[in-house]
Parts: C-alpha cells; structure tokens; sequence
C-alpha cells in the first residue's frame, strides 16, 4: 500500500516488468525524502525530491519546442550616427547554449529617436567592428532592404520598436543591434537606451 496507509488492490507486476494498479485507480507513488525514480543503472536520476519540491534529472529529454533556457541582456547606453555607414549599437554577452543543435528565439525592445526621415536597424549575429564601431563582419538577420523607422521631412519621432527572429546558431554566439541612418537624414538618429534600455531576451528551443 501508500504510506498513507491505504491499501492498493491487484498491484501487478508483468513479466515484462511493467507495474500495473488495475484495481486502484487513485493509487499514488510516493518517493523517499532521499530516494527518488532512477534509471536501470539504479545511478541516473530521472526523479528526485528534496525537501517537498521534485526535480528531474539532467538524463531527462524534453520534446521538441521545448524552451530549455532563457537569458535576458539589458543595455542602458545611447548610440547616435548622423551617417549611412553601418554601426555598431548595443549588443548582449554571449550565449551559451546547452546544445547547439537546438534554435533560438530572440526578441529585442528598443527606442528609437530620429529627424527627417528616419532611421534603419537590424539585427545581427556576432558583429565584428573594423575600427571604432563601424560594422565589418557579421550575419545579417533582418531580411528585406530598407528595414527602417521612417518620418515625413521636417519631424521628429520617438518610439519604441520590437523584433523577432528563430535563428539557427550552431554555435555560442553573441546578437546586437546595428544602425545607420536613411540616405535622406539630415539631422540625428539615435538608439535611446538611457530613456528606455535596450533589451535582449533569448529562448533556447529543443529541436
């Protein structure tokens, strides 16, 4: 029976090894404050508990879609350009995975400030710089030509902007923002983290 002391009717052990409660359909396995639901090594855990809260093991497979980790990079700093040379804004640190096989899943929040037409951003994985902080290397996430915040001449606009990307990394890597202004600004574009920080939250997907 449970150790709660009630008893379990026609507990059935197949020959196969399969353990059958046909004649309770309530009955309950309770573990050992020390014990637990291992493997046929009786040494690799699938199911343990320690003081009231079960925790699964490290050998334990999780489906496909699964989200195995997530990881968040904030960023406070301002990045300002008033050309069309490509630059490089904030970035995270890198991410480790716990397998590169599996996707990742990014989302990134910023604010934007820009005069006369505006202003374009994408997202790259592990940007390189040349000198300074222009962009020599990288891969380019954000598909299309002209990925821009774009105002009439003569405005000025501050927003916040969100982008989205599943990408296959293969590899640790490292995401950031690069900037350049439309061909027609005139004034200055800015990624305003001191007025809104700029955030990077990564999801590790099971594939």
């Amino acid at each position: 029976g449970d150790s709660g002391g009630s008893a379990v009717d026609c507990l059935n052990i197949t020959s196969a090894g399969d353990i059958n409660f046909t004649g309770n359909t309530d009955a309950k396995i309770k573990l050992p404050s020390a014990g637990g639901i291992y493997e046929s090594d009786g040494s690799t855990a699938v199911l343990t508990e320690t003081g009231g809260v079960a925790s699964l093991g490290s050998a334990v497979a999780f489906p496909a879609g699964h989200v195995v980790k997530v990881t968040q990079y904030l960023n406070t700093s301002d990045y300002t350009t008033t050309g069309t040379t490509p630059k490089k804004g904030p970035t995270s640190g890198t991410i480790t995975m716990d397998s590169t096989s599996n996707k990742m899943f990014i989302t990134v929040t910023f604010l934007v400030y820009a005069t006369i037409n505006g202003l374009r951003v994408v997202l790259y994985r592990n940007p390189t710089v040349s000198s300074g902080d222009t962009i020599n290397g990288g891969v380019n996430l954000t598909l299309g030509s002209e990925p821009q915040f774009y105002i009439g001449a003569g405005a000025e606009v501050m927003a916040p902007l969100t982008y989205t990307y599943l990408d296959t990394p293969a590899a640790n890597s490292t995401y950031g923002l690069v900037y350049y202004e439309h061909p027609s600004n005139t004034g200055n574009s800015v990624i305003n983290g001191s007025f809104m920080q700029t955030s990077f939250t990564f999801m590790e997907v099971k594939v």
